[in-house]
């Protein structure tokens, strides 16, 4: 199945998106989650069902609780899909579980998150980030790595690694549209892109503006947003598009990249 018959077919059971649902509904499921059970695999089907893949991306949940499900499938497919020597790159990775979900089951997948801001003091839940990494140690190859640089001093040591898909991921750091703007000359022939938080109209708008404004044609493959139930359906929305064919914005400069720090684990 191709990716965009895949996202278009992912679906839920009870909780919708776009429906706000009982307040049984909500307290039941407030009270669920407090006690762990993760009501968002249990609502999402997934076409094409593999029960491998859902305890891959269950045990990428445990390290990164506030990770959601359907948005964590949609990146694992996205990824298995990736041609050879084409790479993932989250710009902002969050908790890390977008980046979890994309290694997990795809080692010989190069996969890439730059992140400034992660690991920081007071950046988070100290306990997950540390069983994030704990995580990701135990997973990732040689091709796998989490940059804590600044993106756009990771780009000026990027020259000959064609992304074949992007996360512009969550981040306190740059606009949207900035990063969207500085990955795009390195992407490699319909590749794919996420912009996460879509719920939020600037960061649903920069992506939308950046396709406008492109020397490249893109198609929408998915554009929602999740007013109701997200932690259970779309988290906070999400908008994904493709490149049609080859980049017309392609970097053609060479030369041997300087290595970034690696965040070391915890």
């Amino acid at each position: 199945m191709e990716l965009a018959d895949y996202v278009q077919s992912v679906s839920f059971r009870m909780a919708q998106p776009d429906v706000p649902g009982s307040r049984a509904f909500r307290l039941a499921a407030a009270v669920l989650g407090r006690i762990g059970l993760p009501l968002d695999v249990l609502n999402t089907r997934l076409p094409c069902e593999c029960g491998q893949t859902r305890r891959w991306l269950r045990e990428a949940r445990r390290s990164c609780p506030a990770g959601n499900f359907a948005v964590g499938a949609i990146i694992n497919r996205a990824v298995a899909r990736l041609a050879a020597g084409e790479a993932f790159l989250a710009l902002g990775v969050g908790d890390g579980f977008p980046l979890l979900a994309a290694i997990s089951g795809n080692p010989d997948k190069p996969c890439i998150g730059v992140d400034p801001f992660f690991g920081r003091p007071n950046s988070g839940d100290e306990r997950c980030r540390a069983a994030f990494l704990r995580r990701f140690e135990s997973l990732r190859t040689a091709d796998q790595r989490l940059h804590r640089v600044d993106f756009g001093d990771f780009f000026t040591q990027l020259h000959d690694v064609p992304i074949g898909f992007c996360l512009i991921g969550a981040s306190p750091g740059n606009d949207p549209l900035e990063r969207l703007e500085a990955s795009e000359p390195h992407l490699a022939e319909n590749a794919i892109v996420l912009v996460e938080n879509a719920n939020s109209p600037d960061l649903r708008d920069a992506g939308l503006c950046f396709i406008r404004s492109s020397r490249n044609q893109y198609r929408v493959l998915l554009d929602r947003r999740a007013p109701h139930h997200g932690g259970l359906t779309f988290g906070n929305g999400l908008l994904l598009f493709q490149l049609l064919g080859q980049n017309a914005a392609a970097d053609r400069r060479t030369g041997t990249p300087a290595a970034p720090a690696l965040v070391p684990a915890a």
